[in-house]
């Protein structure tokens, strides 16, 4: 305002770099969950797994990866959980990643799992569509406004309730997208040339006033 710009405001949505992340079209045996953040606890990485412990004990076949630029602790913390629960070979905990190393972890995976009490607009969720992959996230920050529907399902708070039967509903095919629109709305709307348009015509409208 101070600076006169009468411009009609847009939201510009974060940047991935989306040549980084592909599309594995090969069937997999098992389905794959993926997590992966910093594991500070608002991001409730132990939810995540507990719920997975859950849905393994009742008898659902599938996998979890799960882990990030964590302290030791916290990793120690989860590995232990998942040895104690009996289903070490269904879940996989890791630590610090290139970015290079989770997109490779994507293209491997089904369905990234974002189950933070709080964000912003995630990177992460964005990485995940040029992967291919559906999405299970809390509904907080600006996550809905690039979650379009089919693509996902949207939680309203961190409960593990919500979450098991978001998962089991992603198990039972209920939610069904091609890999390659999910890649084609990344690519339309997260890469480094759309998002550079988009800053470059913002720029524009502004110096015409």
């Amino acid at each position: 305002k101070n600076l006169k710009i009468t411009t009609k405001k847009k939201v510009v949505p974060n940047v991935v770099d989306t040549s980084l992340f592909s599309v594995n079209e090969e069937k997999k045996n098992e389905f794959v969950f993926i997590h992966v953040s910093n594991l500070i606890p608002r991001k409730n990485s132990d939810k995540i797994l507990n719920t997975a412990i859950r849905l393994l004990k009742k008898g659902h076949q599938f996998k979890l990866q799960l882990g990030g630029d964590g302290t030791q602790q916290t990793i120690e913390n989860l590995k232990k959980t998942a040895i104690e629960s009996g289903f070490q070979d269904k879940i996989e905990i890791f630590g610090m990643q290139s970015i290079q190393e989770v997109a490779e972890r994507m293209k491997r995976s089904d369905c990234f799992i974002l189950f933070s009490n709080d964000e912003n607009q995630p990177c992460v969720i964005a990485e995940s569509f040029a992967s291919g992959l559906l999405v299970i996230s809390t509904n907080v920050g600006g996550v809905s406004e690039f979650l379009p529907e089919n693509f996902g399902i949207l939680l309203d708070f961190p409960n593990e309730n919500l979450l098991e039967e978001a998962m089991v509903n992603i198990l039972n095919g209920e939610v069904q997208h091609h890999r390659n629109a999910l890649q084609s709305y990344a690519e339309r709307t997260f890469s480094v040339e759309k998002i550079g348009e988009q800053y470059s015509e913002i720029y524009a409208d502004i110096l015409k006033k």
